[in-house]
């Protein structure tokens, strides 16, 4: 306490002197103990920081393409139109680029059979109502006796009112014209129905061997309580051998969050000596141990020991 001038007692025991005397103390303590406020920092700033550690790796192995039916594909390429209604088909859905090349002569590639399974049911269900509706015609125009009206089906590539002007100018020729349609149509619906035939036979048999190119897609766990960065290049060791590994991009996981990251051999690896090898252990199906190493954030190394997968 203190007095005033008049030897009044005055009270200094408010929040504000409360205050200012737990201030004073704390500076005091951290001024008596520097130690303990050095390791207050640091396990501030250890705390703060990511944990990141590979939680899982899926091996996807990419298998060879089937192998087309040579004899289907000739029948194909000898029916122009057809040709053109798959090349119209395919660049309407935007399909791979190999798609529309197999029809040039390129190799076959699997990843066009949904499409094309797509368009040639397509192309049956459209020829054989297309043959129909001409059967229909050659009916109804084997019936018909002028003066009376004459009513027939337009087809995909004649309109009514011109098969009916026709019919009616001469009417055998115009039953001529009808029946002589069916043979290329019934001919290229048999082109259409082996294509289905051999693209049923490819989705549904046994699948087939191994390429020997692999992609590992490994899942990072971040825990942590700072965000972590992965760099998009790793490494790949078996059998005594290294090979580098490239991702798209670096890749940021968030605290406590999960994150997958895909990887391949890059480019610059495709001739190596031990890129052939890791190709012959994965097509051989053999059982191996392989590890990936990743580098995080200031070169840190986070590894991950695992089997290569024989199914």
């Amino acid at each position: 306490m203190a007095e005033t001038s008049d030897g009044e007692k005055l009270h200094r025991d408010g929040p504000l002197h409360s205050g200012r005397g737990a201030f004073i103390v704390v500076v005091i303590a951290m001024l008596l103990c520097p130690v303990s406020a050095g390791i207050g920092y640091y396990l501030n700033q250890f705390l703060q920081r990511p944990d990141l550690q590979i939680a899982q790796v899926d091996q996807i192995f990419v298998v060879e393409s089937h192998v087309f039916n040579d004899a289907v594909f000739r029948a194909l390429d000898r029916d122009e139109d057809a040709v053109a209604s798959y090349r119209d088909n395919l660049e309407r859905l935007a399909a791979p680029a190999v798609c529309i090349e197999w029809l040039d002569g390129a190799g076959w590639n699997d990843d066009c059979l949904p499409t094309m399974q797509q368009i040639t049911n397509g192309l049956i269900g459209g020829r054989k109502a297309s043959i129909k509706t001409v059967l229909n015609n050659i009916k109804t125009l084997d019936e018909w006796e002028a003066p009376a009206p004459l009513y027939l089906q337009p087809t995909s590539q004649v309109s009514a009112e011109r098969l009916q002007n026709e019919a009616q100018r001469n009417k055998q020729a115009a039953l001529d014209s009808m029946r002589s349609s069916l043979l290329p149509a019934a001919a290229q619906l048999r082109v259409f129905e082996q294509i289905a035939v051999e693209l049923k036979r490819m989705r549904t048999e046994a699948g087939t061997s191994r390429s020997g190119e692999v992609i590992l897609v490994v899942g990072i766990f971040n825990d942590g309580n700072a965000d972590g960065v992965v760099a998009n290049r790793a490494k790949l060791t078996f059998a005594g051998k290294e090979l580098p590994l490239a991702a798209a991009d670096y890749a940021v996981v968030r605290a406590h969050t999960y994150e997958k990251i895909t990887f391949e051999v890059p480019d610059e690896a495709q001739n190596s000596a031990d890129l052939k090898a890791w190709t012959e252990l994965v097509k051989s199906k053999q059982a191996g141990d392989i590890q990936i190493t990743l580098t995080g954030l200031g070169g840190k190394t986070i590894t991950k020991q695992l089997k290569l997968e024989t199914r």
